[in-house]
């Protein structure tokens, strides 16, 4: 079988940062994630620009046209966002049982790692931090927007958030990187999706240059993104077999036969396809 290979990797010497370290905690990383995007001061989900105003970071809403849904005043900072929340790190191991993440980071230093690794923490506004809770990202049927021009939507009854197509393949890659590193459970739901938003979004310029500075930090080789073994790709063949291309199509209604809602769900994210989660998308076409 054929897979999607993307992968970032960077090898650096021990030798040329000997004095680098990981940071400890989550209150260090944030400060190494603040110089690390010193001169790229653009958040994450909403490519909002901010910069540090009397020792705190501030959003500039109208950058990016940004209307806060309801808290104004935590849309207007900066937060450290984990793109794997620290509930995901968290409550599948036991010190999380025994008095979650305040005992986490007391007594797991597994944890600790975990949560104070800087490829997982990005700059969010906050209210969109909030907002994003410890959700699954999934696709959202709908698309409602919450947050003015911002593309970020948010299903509170299903616990599920949607981000822009730019960053979709940022949050796969961080996510196979977390769950390789960390030994966190990934759905089979969660790689097929994870692997067609790998595809989409191929690493571009700024996320190398961020593993680069991360590199810097910790004084390790860097392994940005592992394969993403589980997630087939799409198996070579004439152009005319596979006439299908990801597009704006995102309900069974729209899809012309059952070899287009499978492609639709394969290799293009579109969960919703999906209801019942069988692994069989539209079951009025593929009876």
């Amino acid at each position: 079988m054929r897979y999607t290979l993307t992968i970032l990797l960077i090898i650096l010497t021990q030798s040329a940062y000997t004095l680098a370290a990981p940071p400890q905690s989550f209150s260090a990383a944030k400060k190494a994630a603040s110089r690390i995007y010193a001169d790229h001061q653009t958040t994450f989900y909403c490519s909002c620009d901010y910069r540090k105003v009397n020792g705190k970071l501030r959003t500039d809403l109208d950058s990016c046209g940004y209307t806060p849904r309801k808290n104004a005043n935590r849309a207007g900072r900066v937060e450290w966002e984990h793109v794997v929340p620290a509930w995901w790190l968290g409550h599948q191991r036991q010190c999380w049982q025994n008095g979650g993440r305040k005992n986490c980071r007391k007594a797991d230093p597994v944890f600790r790692q975990a949560e104070a690794d800087l490829h997982n923490l990005v700059p969010a506004i906050g209210e969109v931090n909030g907002d994003r809770s410890n959700y699954r990202f999934g696709m959202i049927e709908g698309e409602r927007r919450r947050y003015g021009q911002c593309d970020f939507e948010v299903d509170f009854k299903g616990r599920v958030a949607e981000p822009r197509p730019e960053i979709r393949g940022d949050i796969a890659r961080t996510y196979f990187y977390m769950s390789d590193t960390y030994s966190i459970r990934l759905s089979k739901q969660q790689r097929r999706l994870f692997g067609a938003w790998d595809r989409q979004d191929p690493v571009d310029g700024w996320e190398q240059e961020r593993t680069r500075r991360i590199a810097k930090v910790t004084g390790e080789e860097v392994k940005m993104a592992k394969p993403s073994v589980l997630s087939p790709a799409p198996a070579a063949a004439p152009a005319e077999s596979t006439p299908y291309e990801c597009g704006a199509k995102r309900y069974c209604k729209e899809m012309a036969s059952c070899s287009e809602a499978r492609y639709y769900l394969e290799n293009c994210g579109r969960t919703q396809l999906d209801r019942d989660k069988d692994g069989v998308p539209c079951e009025t076409l593929c009876r």
